[in-house]
């Protein structure tokens, strides 16, 4: 049969029309969906496809290879049943498995739910009736692992030359199970396995989906202009490699991947012994706010290899036909992996670590790869710092990358606070104790501090980094009070103790909330000038660092979570994890391409805000209370939208262009002409736009047109992926700052006639959240109270500090903002008994691609321009406190 005829539409009918109703949409839209799904997953190209000259010329086999693709796709565009009209065979296992996949069920209790829905639906229903017939089915898309055996020493893989051998050429051991009783070989049962997923198939397959092909191209066309870091594509390593390799560069289909491995128990605290190694790979082509999701870390266990000179991929955006090649910016891991992975040794210890050769895309062998290097000529005290040549550098790019291990920055921020808060304290592994001191002695240095024999005790002097017992106590009342916004950070006052000046249990991600935010204010004002800054300094360096959150092991330590959990049979956990992930990478390939056919929706996100034909942004999460608007109150907050809703823009030009044609006062005094405008727009707006005309769109027909006096009253608030609370809500959370930038007419002092436009940073706490009725919808806006600089807000010691007990009067004009204008921040008491409060800014939550500055820029209290110079120190000054008591010991 000619090929070209087989994959028409139609074929099964010889060219006839049909004589049944082939004209059903949804009949129509699945055949396309899972068409495209079968091609996506089996790698075929439609150019290929329509060559029909070429393909009658294919061998049987590849003929047979057509006939069993068409089967499948006839098979799973099949209804669930004969009437059915809202899902197919292959929609429903996918519905079914993705499921089972989010919620972790049991193989047992899925296959209770396969064997009873059958009763439950009509005769003749095709729907599978286990667990097994299910990954059967889904296999069929050709999503698979290898195996391979490896030595139980890690020497060597099992594989090409080594495929048929019975023990390690390096150190003997066999590849096969021995009884531990009778000491029989068991032959054919290794003694380990290494799974490996390949990655080209899957990155091809990433293509083949429209929006994922558009998702890896983001990179092409969004580097930053400003000069900020707000994604791999700004560093230095991205840009370097592109003038290395401009050809490589040209074509924005080409992927640049992160690595990282670490281990992890998979029976969580059953066993200490027992880990798993997973190799993860990120691709940084993606948005800052996609490219380390969970659904985007991919498991595997080797990069392409080098001598890989690309893959032919079909891409769905352009409909063409490319050669995919991939590049390896980093790795990223704590410091025993990168031991692994850079081939240096990390740990003191006799024993000799041998290169394992993973397996590659590419069989064929690697050049040179197993050639012993002379080193006769090399340092032999160099060479002892190393235990293997990490098989990286068979890439020929990785010696020339800038950056090639990065050692992770959580593991490092958890260290670094905990030791400092514990030096702060004197608590816990504290790095100024008694030996620590009689180093100092025995370099004959800092005599000040040298410990001091009482009797049976020993007293060390208090140190300039010394707390007192009165400033202990404000240090951890700081850490005890403090309430982040929502989702920011756990509980942390649950780990402060005040009664033992004591700080425990935290973890990792608490330690990157006190290195990133809270250490430099907690603090302040407690220690002199040279161990206050030099702290700040380190806090700063964290900050500074760039886009640090897409070279950190947060998101792989959560997704290690994710493979715990795949966990079912204690006595095989990697091929629990190996079954598992394949059956949910398989899921969500489906799920891919039948977005009409399975009707199956994502989790959301909880501050996620759904769209509403009422209500024009984000939604309330809490009851209604409604409530009558004075007339003066009400000509506030209409005014408040309508001067910053974008539709009304034009109008607001055409409002002072008007006044200043009307009114020569208003051509000369720009304080004047605001004021007028204030006034006056909004009843000119609404004799300008009447609510019959037919030219102007609804909703600004009733902007114009006015709210109603009755409105709906809210404490709580979702909007920008934000959660924000009124000031009377108490909880562990701190959701009622808010911070605002307005361009406001400025002038130094009232004498002064020259006024200039500037931006003011406004800074409040919400009091009320109120939805306005304009008849035919709503609109959120936030009443807050507000302080600025001058008036309630000043500038210490590079900390912007805000009292709100000040007057309020010049506020009330204006108390006002739309909930979409409002970024959220954070307040952290100064002492007790102040009314002070320093400020702290919270990253976004939300990538914004019209304001990606949002997202990352002043992520802590402390601004660029804070005094941080140490030249004033002397460097034998102020080596002891007076003011401190010392510690005994």
């Amino acid at each position: 049969m000619d090929d070209a005829y087989k994959v028409r539409s139609d074929w099964f009918h010889h060219g006839d029309g049909s004589s049944v109703d082939l004209g059903d949409v949804k009949d129509r839209c699945w055949n396309a969906e899972i068409l495209s799904l079968y091609e996506a997953a089996n790698c075929l190209d439609e150019d290929l496809a329509n060559r029909g000259s070429q393909l009658r010329e294919s061998v049987e086999g590849e003929d047979r290879k057509e006939d069993e693709f068409l089967a499948k796709l006839a098979e799973a565009e099949t209804p669930l049943y004969p009437t059915c009209s809202s899902h197919s065979k292959l929609s429903a296992v996918v519905s079914l498995f993705r499921i089972k996949s989010q919620n972790g069920w049991s193989d047992k209790s899925f296959d209770d739910l396969l064997q009873t829905l059958p009763n439950m639906l009509p005769e003749d229903n095709v729907l599978h009736t286990s667990t097994y017939d299910v990954k059967k089915f889904l296999k069929t898309f050709d999503m698979g692992y290898q195996k391979f055996h490896a030595c139980v020493n890690d020497c060597c893989l099992f594989r090409k030359k080594l495929k048929t051998a019975e023990s390690c050429p390096t150190c003997k051991a066999s590849r096969w199970k021995t009884n531990m009783h009778t000491g029989e070989i068991k032959k054919g049962v290794p003694q380990k396995v290494l799974r490996y997923f390949p990655v080209i198939p899957r990155l091809k397959r990433m293509f083949r989906s429209e929006k994922l092909a558009m998702d890896l191209r983001w990179h092409f066309n969004n580097k930053s202009i400003d000069g900020k870091l707000r994604h791999p594509v700004d560093s230095v390593t991205w840009q370097s490699m592109n003038d290395k390799y401009p050809s490589f560069a040209a074509e924005e289909r080409n992927l640049r991947l992160g690595l990282s491995t670490d281990g992890f128990n998979p029976f969580s605290m059953k066993s200490s012994r027992y880990s798993c190694w997973p190799v993860l790979l990120v691709n940084y082509n993606m948005a800052p706010d996609l490219c380390m999701k969970e659904e985007n870390i991919m498991l595997s266990l080797l990069i392409p290899g080098p001598h890989q000179p690309g893959e032919p991929a079909y891409d769905a955006v352009s409909k063409t036909t490319f050669t995919l090649k991939a590049m390896l910016l980093w790795t990223i891991s704590d410091f025993p992996a990168y031991g692994n992975l850079a081939g240096c040794k990390v740990r003191a210890g006799k024993k000799r670590a041998t290169r394992v050769n993973i397996p590659s895309d590419n069989e064929e062998e690697l050049s040179g790869s197993d050639e012993d290097e002379d080193v006769g000529d090399k340092d032999e005290e160099e060479l002892s710092r190393w235990k293997k040549r990490s098989i990286f550098f068979s890439l020929p790019y990785w010696e020339e990358l800038p950056v090639r291990h990065n050692l992770d920055v959580m593991h490092v921020e958890r260290n670094v606070p905990a030791s400092l808060i514990a030096t702060l304290l004197h608590c816990g592994n504290s790095k100024d104790g008694l030996k620590a001191r009689k180093d100092l002695e025995s370099l004959g240095i800092r005599k000040d501090l040298h410990p001091k024999a009482q009797g049976k005790r020993t007293l060390l002097p208090p140190a300039p980094w010394s707390l007192s017992k009165s400033e202990k106590h404000i240090f951890c009342k700081r850490l005890y009070d403090f309430k982040g916004p929502d989702g920011y950070c756990a509980n942390i006052s649950s780990c402060v103790s005040l009664e033992e000046c004591k700080v425990m249990g935290l973890k990792s991600h608490d330690y990157h909330v006190l290195m990133q935010q809270l250490l430099p204010v907690a603090i302040r004002g407690l220690l002199p000038k040279g161990p206050r800054v030099a702290i700040l300094r380190l806090c700063r360096e964290a900050r500074l660092g760039g886009p640090v959150h897409f070279r950190w092991m947060y998101p792989f330590e959560r997704y290690m979570k994710v493979l715990k959990d795949y966990v079912r049979n204690t006595a095989r956990p990697e091929g629990c994890i190996a079954e598992s992930y394949l059956a949910d990478e398989c899921m969500k390939f489906c799920s891919a391409f039948l977005t009409t056919s399975t009707n199956v929706q994502e989790k959301e996100d909880r501050n996620t805000e759904y769209e509403s034909q009422s209500i024009l942004e984000g939604r309330p999460i809490s009851a209604a209370r409604s409530f009558q608007f004075s007339d003066a109150e009400l000509k506030i907050a209409h005014l408040a939208v309508i001067q910053n809703t974008a539709m009304v823009d034009p109008y607001i030009d055409a409002h002072l262009q008007h006044l200043q044609d009307s009114n020569g006062r208003c051509q000369r005094d720009a304080t004047y002409l605001w004021r007028m405008h204030t006034e006056k727009f909004a009843a000119w707006l609404k004799q300008q736009i009447s609510i019959d005309s037919p030219d102007e769109e609804d909703t600004l027909k009733w902007l114009a047109y006015g709210p109603r006096s009755i409105a709906r009253s809210y404490t709580g608030y979702i909007v920008n992926g934000l959660r924000f609370h009124t000031n009377v809500v108490h909880r562990l959370s701190q959701n009622s700052g808010v911070y605002y930038e307005a361009t406001a007419m400025c002038r130094s002092s009232a004498k002064d006639t020259a006024q200039v436009v500037d931006v003011v940073s406004y800074y409040g706490r919400v009091v009320d959240i109120i939805l306005l009725d304009y008849n035919g919808f709503y609109v959120p806006i936030f009443k807050c109270e507000w302080a600025v600089k001058g008036n309630g807000v000043k500038v210490e010691d590079g900390f912007t500090l805000v009292n709100f007990n000040h007057s309020h009067i010049s506020f009330a004009k204006d108390p006002f903002i739309l909930a979409s204008q409002a970024r959220q921040i954070f307040y952290s008491r100064d002492t007790d008994e102040s009314s002070w409060y320093v400020v702290m800014k919270g990253p976004c939550r939300r990538y914004s691609d019209e304001k990606p500055e949002d997202g990352h820029a002043d992520v802590g209290p402390l601004p660029s321009d804070i005094d941080m110079c140490l030249e004033d120190i002397s460097d034998e000054a102020e080596n002891v406190r007076d003011d401190c008591e010392g510690i005994y010991v």
